[in-house]
């Protein structure tokens, strides 16, 4: 409501004051109706034997007319007010209502950014114990390779020695 901020009274008021003038002047235009009808009515009655009369009624009659329309002119200026501060009250409640949601969204944006940044952080935390895991598998596997060549070598030269080897006789009673 960036437009009210300047003014002194609250737009509500604004359309209650302009509503008010609106019902005086709808007042003043029926009270002139009123003045027209029966300047016609007198005219009618003084135009065969006054005419002075008659031509003063016909004068008031043009003179309530003019004033007639001109508070008819300021009736609807002042609807059209009325309507484009209704206007700029629905606008400046929508820009209001819009800069809320766009600090709930940019809250929302934050705490999502952040999310996706912790999930970056686990992602590189998976990643480098991966990798640390990778390492700790090859190094263990390249010892157990390592010792089962050797355990295979024992085992073929054990066999190679027991071949070589002479044999004993047995004591047999």
């Amino acid at each position: 409501m960036s437009f009210f901020k300047n003014l002194k009274r609250s737009p509500e008021s604004c359309i209650s004051k302009i509503n008010k003038k609106i019902k005086d002047y709808e007042e003043k235009s029926e009270n002139l109706a009123a003045a027209i009808k029966r300047d016609r009515e007198e005219a009618k009655q003084y135009r065969g034997h006054d005419e002075d009369r008659a031509l003063i009624a016909l004068g008031n009659k043009k003179h309530h007319e003019d004033q007639k329309k001109l508070v008819d002119n300021t009736i609807s200026r002042l609807n059209e007010e009325k309507a484009e501060l209704e206007k700029r009250i629905l606008t400046a409640d929508a820009i209001g209502s819009s800069k809320k949601n766009n600090k709930v969204l940019k809250q929302i944006n934050i705490d999502f950014d952040e999310c996706m940044k912790t999930n970056d952080d686990f992602d590189q935390e998976i990643q480098a114990n991966k990798f640390l895991s990778d390492e700790l598998n090859r190094a263990t596997g390249n010892a157990y390779d390592k010792y089962r060549d050797e355990l295979a070598n024992l085992s073929s030269s054990e066999s190679d020695i027991l071949e070589a080897a002479p044999s004993v006789p047995s004591d047999s009673p």
